[in-house]
Formats: C-alpha cells, sequence, structure tokens
C-alpha cells in the first residue's frame, strides 16, 4: 500500500457503497476476481514449457521465470503472441543471481513504462507484485493483455472524462508446474505428522506455496482430515483471504 500511495498523482475519489462510500485514493490499483478474457495456455514438461495463445487479441511481454532450482535461475521473454500463436518450447537464458531480482524487475517496469505508465506508477506495481514474479519457487509465467481486453472485461467510468486513460492487465498464472496437486498433498498429510517441527515444517511450506496451494488446500479441507489438520488449513485458508482483502 506505502508503494502504490507514493505514486505522483491527483486524488482520485472513488464510490464503493460496501466499503464505507466514498474513499480516497491517488492511483487506482486492482488486484481480484475479474472476468479475464482468455489469455495463454501453458504446458511444463521437465524443463520445457510450451505455451498457446487462446486469446482473441495479442498477448504482450510475455515473461516465463523457472525458479525450481535456486541455483539454476531462467527467464525466457517474448515481446508478443498473436492469437492462436503457439511456441512449443520457450528459449530460456539464465539468470544472473548477482543481479535477481533487481534486473528482472527494471526489465518489467521498462514493459509497463511501454504501455503507457508514468516511472513511478510502474515501479510501484512491480514493488507489489515482487515476490509472487520473481522471488517464489516454480514455474511463473506472467503476461499483459490490451487495454481494449482490459475495458470489455471491466469497464471504468471516470468524471470528469479524462483525456487520456491508461489501464494495465497483468495476468499472472503461479506455479504451473504439473506436479504442484501432489506436492500440496503430500505437506497436508505432513501435517498430521507425529513431530511438531514436521508440521510446522509442513505449514510454513504451503504457506510459502500462496494462491496456487488454495484450491488444493480447499479440496483437502473437504476430505474431512483429523482435527489437528482441520485446524492448520483453516488457519492457512483464512490467511489466504485476508491477505486477498488487504491486497485489492
Amino acid at each position: 500500500m506505502e508503494a502504490l500511495r507514493d505514486v505522483k498523482a491527483d486524488d482520485v475519489f472513488i464510490n464503493q457503497p460496501y466499503a464505507g462510500g466514498i474513499q480516497k485514493e491517488r492511483f487506482v490499483y486492482y488486484d481480484g476476481l475479474i472476468p479475464t478474457p482468455k489469455g495463454l495456455s501453458i504446458k511444463v514438461a521437465g524443463e520445457k514449457v510450451a505455451l498457446l495463445s487462446q486469446a482473441a487479441e495479442s498477448v504482450y511481454d510475455v515473461t516465463v521465470v523457472d525458479l525450481r532450482n535456486a541455483s539454476k535461475i531462467r527467464v525466457a521473454r517474448l515481446d508478443k503472441m498473436e492469437p492462436g500463436a503457439e511456441v512449443k518450447a520457450v528459449a530460456f537464458a539464465e539468470g544472473d543471481q548477482t543481479k535477481w531480482p533487481s534486473e528482472p524487475i527494471a526489465a518489467l517496469i521498462k514493459q509497463l513504462q511501454s504501455a503507457g505508465l508514468n516511472e513511478d506508477e510502474a515501479r510501484s506495481m512491480a514493488t507489489v507484485w515482487r515476490k509472487d514474479f520473481f522471488e517464489t519457487e516454480g514455474v511463473n509465467v506472467f503476461y499483459r493483455l490490451s487495454q481494449e481486453a482490459y475495458d470489455k472485461a471491466l469497464p471504468l467510468t471516470v468524471t470528469p472524462k479524462p483525456e487520456n486513460v491508461v489501464r494495465t492487465l497483468l495476468i499472472h498464472h503461479p506455479h504451473c508446474e504439473p506436479d504442484l496437486g501432489d506436492r500440496v498433498m503430500a505437506l497436508v498429510q505432513q501435517l498430521d505428522a507425529p513431530k511438531f517441527a514436521d508440521r510446522l515444517d509442513a505449514q510454513n511450506r504451503l504457506k510459502k506455496l500462496g494462491r496456487a496451494a488454495f484450491i488444493h488446500l480447499v479440496r483437502a479441507r473437504n476430505g474431512k482430515p483429523t482435527l489437528e489438520v482441520s485446524m492448520r488449513l483453516d488457519k492457512l485458508l483464512e490467511e489466504y483471504e485476508a491477505e486477498r482483502a488487504f491486497r485489492k
């Protein structure tokens, strides 16, 4: 929130009846659910990552970050993918660990500036997404859809009407590795381990997986686990929901 409010901008007043009426902000940022247009289909098989565009419009600034091996960071970038375009294996380059994540953050800022954001706006968004994009284990993919696609998915009315409106829609696919569900369920089983240290370790590792583990945790919770596991799953799910509410 501090990063977002550090943006140099005039005050913006937003009418949110469900949240107490008129709210004052300086930079409108939304992280939540929208009827997202179709984007990329992602398939991870071993070291290969394949992409297929199912979007009706072009997809921009596609970035694939492979952090499955902390000693071998891999990054692939595509400036643009047309509708129906397919990449059977993205071309990875090895990331410089001495410049990680500062180097990819700088690249993201430049991409957002090219999309029309001011430098401080772009930097604030990069700060917000730093952990999800560049510090989360696994295979993460993110890209930008056009402003036209954003306007169709989530119309916006501004009064008085500005001369120009810039909206950037970033789509993030966390933990694209196919074995995620199995890893989550193994950790859920560990929540019932005899040793407290093992149970705590499993809970911390599940928390670190973040959003991508959510649906698997819900399924585990609905599977009638033991009381110990149920309590830990409830805590993880509550923390997830609290984080989402704060980030909106």
